[in-house]
């Protein structure tokens, strides 16, 4: 990781940004909705498709 950033809107375009491009994927959230998982499931099946190494790591609250 080369740059850090507070990222205060539009979360999901940043996100989808930046997995289509990435070799290695660590995602750490303490909870997450399925709107959200939907949103992202797609492109993180794709980077694991081309080789990218994908971690998600989170809580279930809200499912």
């Amino acid at each position: 990781m080369t740059k850090v950033a507070l990222i205060t809107e539009q979360l999901g375009e940043h996100l989808l940004a930046k997995i289509e491009g990435a070799e290695s994927i660590c995602i750490l959230t303490s909870f997450v909705m399925n709107s959200g998982v939907r949103l992202i499931k797609e492109a993180l099946w794709k980077a694991a498709d081309r080789g990218a190494d994908v971690k998600v790591l989170t809580g279930d609250y809200f499912l």
